[in-house]
């Protein structure tokens, strides 16, 4: 049932925000909720501004719910906290009810509570939520009851995942059936298992080996066993795309037969392809996690995320060769510090292998000191990314024309309301009235982005301050720790494309530090 009652004045301004979770059940459920809300919209003569959506996106998280992110950045952008609110920002947020927004009660609290800070009015359009003190209340139940509904859902999907690879044939065996990502070796062969209520077949997926490389895995296999390097292992098999890849390969337990799922194991589940013996073998070439080479700390590192490889375009990875007290000739070698191409590390298709740091670090600083640090420089590289005379005058030009569609617009809905001042309400004004007022709120809103940009074009910096921003940052290029060097650089470096004998340095102008 739609909500009977709207806490917001006619002519209001409101957006809306819908999500389903996918699924055959629920198809075309965001359009159906925005065809409910715009019936809400003409019932309560409220101006629909904009529809935000997710389909197919799960409620027990916010993270990549592309649709809830640009509602949340629209909305604070119009209303900043501590700030006062753009004139054409919306009076109100319509939802179709609490679990669309959010199932996980945090979330769900939080991003309410930043909307209604802000001054929107939330309106769930099928939760009938009371007004006052026990609107609150209940509106704490169904905040509840959502939280306990996805951990409902949570349940039900584990048991019945659960209970399907636990099936069993009438000898007792298993009978192979797994949902998800098959492992490397096999493949998901389609199996009926009864029928579902509307009478269709239950169609599940059976793991079964794939006959056009499992004997690949299995060379893979001798090969380790055998003591070969993962490096030769991927020359000889290509079972992945990088040599990344093999030690979880090396590590699966299904390889013997048994599944781990869920906590639980499940022995000869599919058919075996080392022995229990070849699989713990394998394990035990594996270093213990104490003796292995511990994680490198980036901040040794200058370029750190900012070096990329100039021919292949993949990032440079911060790189070492350990101090060692023989090299093998009775004589002691150093640390050996150097960027490594990420393509010729992980997948053998870039000819560059890896530069030494010191060498690139000394010249992008060379480079960075003579040339870019300069105030005159700076102050070029500025007025260079400044609009021109002509791009100013196009902004200004436009702005006008917006104004003047702005205030034609103003005077039609002037009119529409002396129209229903004087004949009555009628649907067809109504409808016409919230098209026009829509209208005139996405020119305000175009003039004001208009005007921001040409406010930015307005905008100077003093020679003072880059003077000093470069006086400080040939300061810390010299001796500054190289925390300091690796923030001071990506102000206004963009990347470092590094190649044989040469490099490619591509920077802006400073965005902090001034």
């Amino acid at each position: 049932m739609i909500a009977n009652d709207c806490p917001l004045p006619p002519g209001s301004r409101v957006v809306a925000y819908f999500r389903d979770s996918g699924g055959e059940d629920q198809e075309r459920s965001v359009e159906q909720q925005h065809r409910e809300a715009q019936a809400y919209c003409a019932r309560f003569h409220l101006v629909l501004v904009r529809v935000f959506g997710d389909e197919a996106k799960v409620g027990s998280t916010v993270v990549g719910r592309d649709g809830f992110d640009e509602l949340m950045h629209f909305c604070r952008q119009l209303a900043p906290e501590g700030k006062p609110r753009d004139p054409t920002a919306p009076d109100g947020v319509l939802l179709w009810d609490m679990k669309r927004f959010a199932r996980n009660h945090l979330d769900n609290a939080f991003f309410k509570g930043d909307l209604r800070r802000r001054g929107y009015t939330l309106i769930f359009l099928s939760d009938n939520i009371p007004e006052g003190d026990a609107g609150i209340i209940y509106e704490a139940m169904l905040e509840w009851k959502a939280q306990q509904d996805l951990a409902d859902i949570s349940k039900d999907v584990k048991r019945g995942l659960a209970d399907l690879v636990g099936t069993r044939d009438a000898d007792g065996n298993y009978l192979g059936l797994c949902p998800g990502r098959r492992p490397t070796g096999f493949q998901g062969e389609p199996y009926t298992l009864g029928i579902k209520r509307d009478g269709q077949p239950r169609v599940v997926q059976r793991l079964v080996p794939d006959p056009e490389i499992w004997d690949t895995c299995r060379r893979a296999w001798e090969m380790r066993l055998a003591g070969t390097s993962y490096t030769k292992i991927h020359g000889a098999t290509r079972l992945f795309k990088s040599t990344g890849c093999y030690a979880t390969f090396f590590r699966n337990r299904i390889y013997t037969g048994t599944l781990e799922y869920g906590g639980k194991e499940y022995p000869d589940f599919v058919p075996a392809l080392v022995t229990q013996e070849e699989w713990e073998i394998v394990q035990q070439m594996r270093k213990p996690r104490a003796e292995r080479r511990p994680r490198l700390d980036s901040s040794d590192y200058p370029l750190s995320g900012i070096a990329f490889c100039g021919l292949c375009t993949r990032p440079m990875k911060a790189d070492s060769i350990p101090a060692r007290e023989d090299g093998g000739d009775g004589y002691p070698r150093n640390r050996h510090r150097r960027y490594t191409c990420t393509g010729w590390k992980y997948y053998r298709d870039c000819t560059q292998h890896y530069v030494t740091a010191e060498t690139v670090e000394a010249a992008v600083f060379q480079v960075v000191s003579e040339q870019i640090l300069r105030p005159e420089h700076l102050f070029q590289v500025w007025q260079d990314a400044q609009p021109g005379e002509q791009e100013r005058q196009e902004l200004e030009q436009r702005i006008r024309r917006l104004k003047a569609d702005s205030a034609s617009i103003r005077q039609v809905i002037a009119r529409l309301v002396d129209a229903v001042e004087k004949t009555g309400f009628s649907p067809t004004l109504a409808e016409r009235l919230a098209e026009r007022e829509a209208e005139r709120a996405l020119l305000d809103s175009q003039v004001s982005e208009l005007r921001g940009r040409l406010q930015q074009t307005e905008t100077t910096v003093p020679i003072e301050v880059l003077e000093e921003f470069c006086a400080k940052g040939q300061v810390i290029l010299a001796q500054g720790a190289v925390d300091d060097v690796r923030d001071l650089l990506r102000a206004f470096i963009v990347r470092v494309e590094i190649e044989p004998r040469r490099g490619r340095l591509i920077y802006s102008f400073p965005t902090a530090g001034l």
